[in-house]
């Protein structure tokens, strides 16, 4: 379980990261209480027999009307001591699609049909001290200046073994494109497409 998020530092050095009570608003309490009780019952957050070294603080933003956006704060305080800028900064450059290559993908079916995957569960793995105990994640959280990088390469990694999957008429040109927890792809024929679809989505629950 876990990722490598590449922090770089001395024990002391993070040992100065400090949980702050960024929630001020009641509405924005009951969300997180919401958030950790459903991530401890799927699993994905769990109690921690240690205490962790590093501590950073929540908050949330309004999604809509009625949800709210958790937000993990790895930049924190805004100084060389967040969790962030001891990340060095090789690992948290990203190489996404450009908007030329997303274009070309469309160009290479022209009139055919188009799937767009979205991944629901954000990648978390930090600490936490909630209701008088420590906990730590499971997932990698996007906050987190190296998680961009290891999810887009992740991603591509899904979309490597799904090209293995494919018919070898559907190997042969690059059909899928992934930005982050996004995969998009497109054929000419909605076989193709169906094939393109169930493949990754079989990569994706493997």
């Amino acid at each position: 379980n876990g990722f490598r998020v590449n922090v770089e530092c001395e024990d002391d050095r993070l040992e100065r990261l400090r949980f702050r009570k960024e929630v001020q608003d009641k509405k924005g309490r009951i969300a997180i209480f919401d958030d950790f009780c459903e991530e401890i019952n799927k699993g994905r957050i769990m109690p921690s027999p240690y205490i962790p070294k590093g501590k950073i603080p929540l908050t949330t933003i309004p999604k809509d009307e009625t949800k709210w956006r958790i937000i993990r704060n790895c930049s924190w305080p805004n100084d060389e001591s967040s969790l962030n800028a001891l990340i060095k900064s090789k690992y948290k450059k990203v190489l996404y699609p450009t908007f030329e290559e997303l274009c070309n993908l469309v160009r290479r079916a022209p009139n055919g049909y188009m799937f767009k995957v979205d991944l629901r569960e954000d990648w978390k793995l930090l600490g936490y001290r909630w209701c008088g105990q420590y906990l730590v994640d499971t997932r990698l959280p996007f906050g987190i200046a190296s998680g961009c990088q290891i999810a887009q390469n992740l991603s591509r990694c899904v979309v490597a073994a799904t090209n293995y999957k494919l018919p070898m008429h559907l190997r042969d040109q690059h059909y899928i494109e992934c930005y982050l927890d996004d995969f998009f792809g497109c054929a000419r024929t909605k076989e193709d497409c169906q094939t393109l679809f169930d493949a990754l989505c079989g990569t994706l629950e493997e």
